[in-house]
């Protein structure tokens, strides 16, 4: 526990890289329009000749890939790329990739916005350059990600605060705050090539970036340390600050910001009911509460599809996905929570996935008919589907018929070999589970995203009519088996 504060600062730290925007003089071969973000480029032949470039825009806006775009372009033989992407919003986060033969080159968490003409060179060191309108807030990113570097390794080196009183959350708050105001330092000189929007955007996220890392720590600090008065001095502080709200359409785009909404109203909560967890219907009622407007459609939205990947959906989650749908304006928000009902809703048709397993043999979910089947996803190097795999193995698989039941294994992974070595270990999958592969599109494949799944491990549970009985099954061994006996009709 004596590394927690650095351990802590490093985490946010990790988290402080989010990116700005900024804009610069236009380069003459780049056009783009009002509503389109145009990005070209060229990448060194001697470090990667004829690749494919992979876009995605959209991370974050509503819950991590939820609502994604992606977009694939093949260069030229000369090593040079170029596309328009349609932008409908104030600005996007977006990723960008570079493959071929092996190599894979990444551009990782920038924002565009419409209008931007930005061309990108990768020299033969791998190192990228940006010109073009807009390119200046990926220069900023370059300065952020060297001034976090430079603070990781400063913090590295400090002897850690113990923790046995308020002194180690005061520490880390200030440095919390001094890497925020570092941040707004680099903000400030760049402002001059900041559009409005993307100033409040950026603010934005130095501020949920701020803010969430404070509550994160006091909210560990506070269920340790319960009767420490300082703590609770430092709570009252936090909950003090007053919340600007204007500009919400605007803020709503950071996914820190957003973050941080979410985790005071979380941490308000659990500190009035002296409960490190919340149920689904109090949190719920917490934030639609506590918030308005579009900024409580965001907050709203984001939990409940992330609450969907936890393992807790009941009649309160569904009582809550509704009445959030029936308030929803925006229609973004509004077509992401019916796209969530109408997936994990209760006796919804589940979807008919047809997939091959370790002989390379399709299995379909039709040809499972008759049969209550219980899917585990899960990607290698995740240590909870391993765990998740050893509980079913021991204390779930035994205790069915498999006459009644099948347990399906679906890996994510992206590459076949990977796959196939895990399944031999043995490590993630239970002996006698039917292994399947996603064909190397892992997280883009239909059927993940049909299911809206973010994160592994994850299990879904269809019964015998090929309808979804529990979309997010508890994956405590005791409330599973209890449910699939209900799944069964026993």
């Amino acid at each position: 526990m004596k590394l927690i504060a650095n351990m802590f600062l490093l985490f946010s730290i990790c988290f402080f890289t989010n990116t700005t925007y900024g804009k610069s003089t236009t380069a003459s071969h780049i056009q783009a329009t009002a509503d389109t973000a145009y990005i070209a480029g060229h990448i060194s032949n001697n470090l990667m000749s004829a690749f494919t470039v992979e876009i995605t825009t959209g991370k974050d806006l509503i819950y991590h890939y939820v609502g994604t775009k992606k977009y694939t372009i093949k260069s030229d033989k000369g090593g040079s790329f170029k596309a328009h992407i349609p932008l409908h919003q104030y600005a996007v986060k977006t990723e960008i990739f570079f493959t071929n033969e092996g190599k894979r080159l990444a551009l990782l968490s920038y924002y565009i916005e419409p209008g931007d003409s930005i061309y990108i060179t990768i020299d033969q060191a791998g190192r990228p350059m940006f010109s073009g309108k807009g390119a200046a807030k990926f220069r900023y990113k370059n300065s952020i990600d060297s001034l976090i570097k430079e603070i990781r390794l400063k913090y590295i080196k400090e002897t850690p605060v113990p923790l046995n009183s308020a002194i180690r959350v005061r520490n880390y708050f200030e440095k919390v705050d001094y890497v925020a105001l570092s941040r707004r330092n680099i903000l400030k000189s760049y402002e001059n090539l900041l559009s409005p929007v993307m100033k409040t955007l950026f603010e934005a996220d130095i501020t949920g970036e701020e803010m969430l890392s404070k509550y994160s720590v006091l909210r560990t600090a506070y269920f340790q340390l319960p009767e420490d008065a300082e703590i609770l001095q430092l709570a009252k502080q936090l909950e003090n600050i007053p919340l600007d709200t204007a500009d919400a359409a605007i803020k709503v785009l950071s996914g820190s910001y957003t973050d941080f909404l979410f985790t005071m109203a979380s941490t308000e909560l659990s500190f009035k009911t002296k409960d490190r967890t919340n149920s689904v219907k109090d949190l719920y009622q917490k934030l639609k509460n506590k918030y308005d407007g579009i900024l409580r459609e965001r907050v709203l939205t984001k939990y409940l599809i992330r609450r969907s990947s936890t393992g807790e959906t009941n009649d309160d989650y569904e009582i809550c996905l509704r009445d959030a749908i029936a308030h929803a304006e925006n229609h973004l928000y509004k077509d992401a929570l019916q796209s969530q009902l109408s997936s994990f809703a209760k006796k919804a048709e589940a979807f008919n996935f047809s997939l091959p397993d370790t002989t390379g043999k399709i299995i379909t979910l039709n040809s499972l008919r008759g049969k209550v089947v219980l899917i585990d996803f899960w990607f290698t190097g995740c240590r909870p589907c391993m765990d998740l795999a050893k509980k079913l193995h021991t204390d779930v698989m035994p205790q069915f018929n498999t006459k009644d039941i099948v347990f399906v294994s679906i890996n994510v992974d992206e590459d076949k070999t990977r796959w196939l070595k895990s399944v031999r270990e043995g490590k993630y999958t239970a002996s006698g589970s039917v292994n399947l592969f996603t064909e190397g599109l892992a997280f883009d494949h239909p059927l993940i995203k049909y299911y809206n799944i973010q994160g592994c491990p994850a299990l879904l549970l269809i019964d015998d009519e090929g309808k979804i009985f529990s979309a997010t099954p508890p994956r405590d061994s005791e409330g599973l088996n209890a449910l699939i006996q209900r799944a069964m009709g026993k």
